[in-house]
């Protein structure tokens, strides 16, 4: 990859699951996610098959790269779409893109949480800042806790205020993140998520 040197210490460390194709849905109401688990969600959110999962590209990296807008028509770098997100389209594309998520795209994200047992050994209850690009689900160890179904941005200044907790030990949590319908400029989808209590996140490692 042509990228910018990038600090390597704030972004957790993601696997992302192959991308497929959602029936259209557009802007106006329609749900962009199901109310319920369907049986690809199960899939993923209980995968025991490492198959299944490819490791996040922007893993380690503090934010994303400067991307050619048109490689092909030699036009200027410019910064991905929203830089601390996780960009489910470069996940995709292997390589530095902006604007490149296929039209009702869907993909799934993973991560292994491990919280320190002597740290926390009645668990940690707090929240996190999450907003996703564009509807999205979060499931907590199997649990659905979160879905949003409107068309936003993955940026800090739209995420929601989320109840979140963490048991002692390890915590696997899926993210799933849809794009919508409408053929508009930008064309991207994935999740922003920031947990708010400093403490907890030094008290948590990655499996």
């Amino acid at each position: 990859m042509s990228v910018d040197k990038i600090s390597d210490t704030e972004v957790l460390q993601w696997a992302d699951s192959d991308l497929s194709i959602l029936p259209p849905v557009g802007c106006d109401g329609q749900p962009l996610v199901s109310g319920f688990n369907t049986e690809t969600d199960d899939r993923y959110v209980f995968s025991t098959d490492p198959c299944d999962w490819i490791p996040y590209i922007a893993n380690g990296w503090s934010e994303l790269p400067k991307c050619l807008v048109a490689p092909e028509l030699g036009r200027h770098r410019a910064n991905a779409r929203h830089l601390e997100a996780i960009d489910m389209a470069m996940q995709r594309a292997q390589d530095c893109c902006r604007d490149c998520s296929p039209l009702n795209a869907v993909q799934y994200a993973r991560t292994t949480m491990i919280l320190d047992e002597e740290a926390y050994p009645e668990g940690w209850n707090g929240t996190i800042k999450f907003v996703g690009n564009d509807g999205a689900v979060i499931w907590n160890e199997g649990a659905r806790i979160y879905d949003e179904n409107i068309c936003s941005a993955a940026t800090s200044g739209l995420t929601a205020t989320i109840p979140f907790s963490l048991n002692p030990g390890p915590n696997v949590i899926t993210i799933k993140a849809r794009n919508h319908g409408l053929m508009m400029k930008e064309l991207n989808h994935g999740f922003y998520m920031r947990f708010t209590d400093d403490d907890v996140v030094s008290s948590i490692t990655l499996d």
